[in-house]
């Protein structure tokens, strides 16, 4: 019942979810009640008289319109705040919780630069200073009134307006004139309230701020013990170098808070660097690993309890290092419990630790190739068909894919790639891997998805294909699945649907056969933060996506689930239910077995819906056959198994 309890919690299908991080305040608004915080490029507010704190972005209410915001500055005439994005999007949010857009400096198409310098206020108008001019804005009525050029004379602008500053104990402080105070950021990046006697300036409280992702740094996703595990670390090629400087952090998410794992130090004699990957004990959820660009690190308890590094074990020093780095890429426990990584920057890919911590390396120096310290060891995973461990090498010079029997030692190479008319095709870069429920192995590249079939597998046909999807419209042409497109991650979930991140187009979800895109979520249709995607993770107990890009971490609520071994009334059920009058998003139902039919009735018996479950769920948009919303009522589900052997029944209520 317990799965049951945790799915019924979860969002509506459709639903988005930011994570935003406040861990930097770089500028505070006082507003008598109300303070308003811009911290790490994101907004909230803390009320002084309730202490309740509320966040504003593009998924909350009310929805902000943009994101990474640069500027605020509040209009006390007016009771309105001005929000200014890095895309010179504008927004004004008055104290009703009302969102307005002002787009005539995003939408501007000259050339010159459009940056924000600068903010002033003066009665109801506030004046914008861009890298174009200097935007009028009439709050009250909210629109600009006028643009004035480059070293154009502003009339009424005053020199300066806004909050008093000044340096506080742990930065600048923002002086607070109604609450006689001054508040800033503490040394924990908390909103925090100062009063200033003739002995300095005192913190009168610990200080708040929403509960939120210590960073907005993501790399790599991972499920445990019920919780969301996020490394912050991106010690990999393929990206600019202030990404590969990624902090080594990792914390976890239950649900409705965050923690961050305990910091080990220097436990292998360096400072600790991008937190790259985990693992997790299959024998004991309390004991994992964290492979970091600093070396390997052992945890018991949620405690570091150990450090490994080239000094005190067979893991390889990283090429060209003047200290003694092992880059941990990848982790995975095999069927004995082993521990194995993958390593990265070395021409050593493999080491492994047995049970007691004693390990042993694998150089196969005859996979080693030129530049090979630029070897980047990715999406490594022991396949449950053949038991073959495969991993690939990220590095344009060698973009490779490995087959490891690590029973025997025995370790193959794939570096053919052609589409399925025989052309060849050249990856600059491979990334990550996946294998389907037919057993094909799929690889996301610079170049788009391919796939090593099961059959060629059996054959030994060693060369990955890039898939043909006929168009279907009468031409007798066809494209190739995602060609051209760069993908950096994928997973397939319980539905054989391939979920791709792509390094600057967003999230591609192509159907179980292959030939059809179902979605394409970007940043601009959807809220996604960003178009560049680190990671992407199905929770196919809750059907949550949960997705890591570059600016941060976000979550979709999908409609598939894990599929249920038997239907029953236990297990069967709908949300939302009841459906209100002002909802209009799909209804879900839930703890169906894949291919399950589907049929949705009036109490007269009249069929309104009908239709196939994919995955573990299935979804009707409350409309009836004709695409009408159906009218008020209670509406008898059908389920049946996809060979009609067996089923059960529940029922949705719907309030109009």
């Amino acid at each position: 019942m317990m799965m049951v309890v945790m799915v019924a919690m979860a969002d509506a299908v459709g639903t988005w979810k930011i994570y935003p991080s406040y861990s930097t305040i770089t500028n505070v608004e006082p507003t008598g009640n109300k303070v308003f915080v811009l911290a790490d490029g994101n907004l909230y507010s803390y009320n002084v008289n309730t202490t309740e704190i509320k966040e504003y972005n593009i998924t909350t209410e009310p929805k902000l319109n943009g994101r990474n915001i640069t500027h605020i500055a509040w209009v006390k005439q007016t009771s309105k705040l001005i929000i200014v994005y890095d895309d010179y999007l504008i927004d004004i949010l008055s104290n009703k919780d009302v969102v307005t857009s002002v787009v005539g400096l995003h939408n501007a198409s000259s050339q010159k630069d459009r940056t924000v310098n600068s903010i002033v206020v003066s009665g109801q108008y506030v004046f914008i200073a861009t890298g174009l001019g200097v935007l009028k804005i009439d709050t009250k009525e909210e629109y600009i009134v006028k643009t004035y050029k480059v070293d154009e004379e502003v009339p009424d602008m005053p020199a300066t307006s806004g909050v008093t500053t000044k340096d506080g104990p742990d930065g600048t402080v923002y002086h607070d004139q109604t609450n006689k105070c001054w508040w800033g950021g503490n040394a924990d990046g908390k909103l925090t309230k100062y009063v200033e006697s003739e002995a300095g300036m005192t913190a009168t409280s610990s200080g708040v701020a929403p509960d939120a992702p210590f960073t907005s740094a993501c790399w790599r996703l991972y499920k445990h013990d019920g919780k969301l595990f996020v490394t912050a670390g991106a010690y990999a090629i393929g990206l600019p170098s202030a990404e590969m400087e990624k902090p080594g952090l990792v914390q976890y998410y239950d649900g409705s808070s965050w923690t961050k794992l305990e910091d080990p130090g220097r436990m292998t004699g360096y400072d600790y660097i991008a937190a790259n990957c985990m693992v997790f004990d299959t024998k004991d959820k309390n004991h994992f690993w964290v492979g970091a660009g600093s070396g390997l690190y052992e945890y018991r308890n949620y405690k570091p309890v150990k450090a490994f590094n080239s000094t005190n074990s067979a893991l390889p020093k990283m090429y060209n290092s003047v200290e003694s780095l092992s880059n941990v890429t990848t982790l995975l426990y095999d069927a004995n419990n082993n521990l194995w990584t993958t390593n990265g920057w070395s021409d050593v890919f493999l080491t492994r630790f047995d049970g007691n911590g004693e390990s042993v390396s694998f150089p196969h120096s005859q996979h080693t190739f030129v530049n090979r310290h630029a070897v980047d060891i990715q999406g490594t995973f022991i396949s449950p068909t053949n038991g073959y461990m495969f991993f690939v090498n990220s590095f344009y010079k060698v973009p490779v894919l490995y087959y490891y029997n690590y029973k025997t030692d025995g370790l193959s190479s794939i570096m053919s790639f052609v589409n399925e008319d025989g052309g060849d095709i050249a990856p600059n870069y491979l990334y990550d891997l996946a294998e389907d429920s037919e057993g094909n192995l799929w690889v996301a590249s610079t170049s788009g998805p391919f796939y090593w079939s099961r059959s060629d597998m059996a054959s030994g046909t060693a060369t990955f294909v890039q898939h043909k999807v006929n168009r279907n419209d009468g031409s007798g042409l066809a494209d190739y699945l995602l060609s051209g497109v760069p993908t950096r991650c994928m997973y397939i979930d319980k539905a054989d649907r391939k979920w791709f991140g792509t390094a600057e187009d967003g999230i591609y979800l192509i159907s179980g056969d292959n030939n059809t895109q179902l979605q394409h979520f970007t940043k601009e249709n959807s809220c996604l933060p960003s178009n560049t995607i680190y990671d992407v993770f199905v929770d196919e107990e809750t059907g949550i996506v949960w997705i890591a890009t570059n600016a941060g971490l976000c979550s979709y609520q999908s409609d598939v689930t894990e599929t249920y071994g038997e239907m029953n009334d236990d297990n069967v059920y709908a949300y939302p239910n009841p459906v209100e009058p002002d909802y209009t998003g799909d209804i879900t139902i839930m703890g169906l077995t894949d291919g399950a039919q589907v049929t949705i009735t009036t109490p007269s018996g009249y069929v309104v819906n009908r239709g196939t479950c994919v995955g573990g769920s299935y979804t009707w948009n409350g409309r009836d056959r004709e695409g009408l919303r159906v009218a008020s009522g209670v509406y008898n589900v059908l389920v049946a198994t996809a060979g009609g052997e067996s089923g059960c029944v529940t029922k949705i209520a719907v309030i109009r």
